[in-house]
């Protein structure tokens, strides 16, 4: 569990007593990633019937687990959540997805493991109907200091039937369009959540994983598809319905975790598994883990990441256009820059004759290290110019678009 800073500051407040003691699936040298389906979270209508006792159940969780981002799924009440953050302390931040009804995407984190771009839904290029109404969530992080990862966190369409199939196979290729345009701007991708289907066939009964599109794709690797082989003991499933120990014919293999190839490297081999240790926790305290928290096992992942550089006060802050990346680019590139005040920001492209081709941003910001992903291949190849302009700073940088 790593120790760095973060540059979005979200909800956190005091922290409350932990009723139990929950075995780490972390530890204090690497960076830890988990998704979890918190079953109705904060619901009076569905899910665990005590919602104090949930609340507190998760809090314990997160806070112990010494894991540094989780990535989280059905989280049906936004005071819920503010009282998650509440209970966790001022150590933790996160965010709840600005839509998906009364099951909604969230992140929860560590303000000092990872330094924050940008926490954001997808829209583009997605259909919400396929999505089920809760589309994508993104958190794009400095992992350490040559890595950013963009984070997704996904809850795809439940249900066996051939309609609930189709629309985890739409909602795959639309989510694999998007992870593929980043992959293409040299992005390290890492997917986290319930895709509520299996990867050696589907639950529907049709002989092909609605995920068969990243599967057959060497550009990723599923960390939990050694999770979902055939002669498995029912001790690998992670959706727990109907067993208190997540084990039988009904339970299954349906949240994962997808990385790019170029995470793979830093991934921590043999490290991915599912929270089992969490059952026999609650045992021992006196109420089953599925009665009282959730009718899912987390999954969690280790990777090899060094801690991010601390960032300087607003006040030290020093105005700048950091380096273009990847530069030449091809079709897409990363600009960042910092501001040392809070006001009106303006970033614009130009080409060699001096000529405006794009204003990127063009707006009011608060003092901070901003990331912004252009798309340009719409340009032709050559010089261009990266110009910042805030009140009356002004700084450029070169960005070439190669062939």
């Amino acid at each position: 569990m790593l120790r760095c800073f973060s540059l979005l500051v979200l909800l956190a407040v005091s922290a409350a007593p932990q009723a139990q003691t929950i075995p780490p699936a972390g530890s204090d040298d690497t960076f830890d990633v988990a998704t979890w389906n918190i079953e109705w979270f904060g619901s009076s209508q569905f899910g665990p019937s005590n919602e104090s006792l949930q609340q507190a159940n998760v809090a314990d969780v997160i806070a112990q687990s010494e894991v540094d981002v989780w990535a989280l799924q059905e989280i049906a009440s936004s005071s819920a959540f503010d009282d998650l953050l509440g209970a966790l302390g001022p150590d933790w931040a996160g965010m709840r997805a600005p839509s998906g009804a009364d099951q909604r995407l969230a992140f929860v984190y560590r303000e000092d493991a990872v330094q924050v771009f940008s926490l954001e839904e997808i829209e583009e290029g997605m259909d919400s109907f396929d999505f089920a109404g809760r589309l994508p969530y993104q958190l794009h992080v400095q992992a350490d200091t040559n890595t950013e990862l963009y984070i997704l966190t996904v809850h795809m369409k439940a249900g066996d039937t051939s309609s609930d199939y189709s629309r985890r196979v739409n909602a795959s290729q639309q989510l694999k369009a998007y992870t593929d345009d980043l992959l293409a701007g040299g992005a390290g991708v890492v997917i986290l959540g319930d895709l509520n289907d299996e990867l050696l066939e589907s639950i529907s009964g049709n002989p092909f994983s609605p995920y068969a599109n990243f599967l057959a794709d060497d550009d990723y690797a599923f960390l939990t598809e050694p999770f979902d082989q055939p002669g498995d003991s029912d001790d690998e499933n992670t959706y727990c319905a109907f067993y208190d120990d997540c084990e039988g014919s009904f339970a299954s293999v349906i949240d994962h975790i997808i990385l790019s190839q170029n995470v793979v490297p830093d991934y921590l081999d043999g490290s991915v598994g599912r929270y089992t240790a969490l059952l026999d926790a609650f045992d021992a305290f006196g109420g089953e883990f599925v009665d009282t928290t959730s009718d899912h096992l987390p999954v969690f992942a280790q990777f090899s990441y060094s801690a991010v550089a601390n960032e300087p006060d607003v006040a030290g802050r020093v105005f700048g256009l950091g380096a273009p990346y990847p530069n030449p680019f091809t079709d897409a590139a990363t600009l960042s820059y910092t501001l040392d005040r809070t006001g009106p920001v303006r970033l614009e492209l130009f080409d060699a004759l001096g000529r405006r081709m794009s204003v990127i941003e063009d707006e009011a910001r608060p003092a901070g290290t901003y990331r912004v992903r252009f798309n340009g291949d719409a340009l032709p190849p050559g010089l261009y110019v990266v110009r910042l302009t805030a009140g009356d700073q002004v700084a450029t940088r070169r960005l070439v678009r190669g062939t």
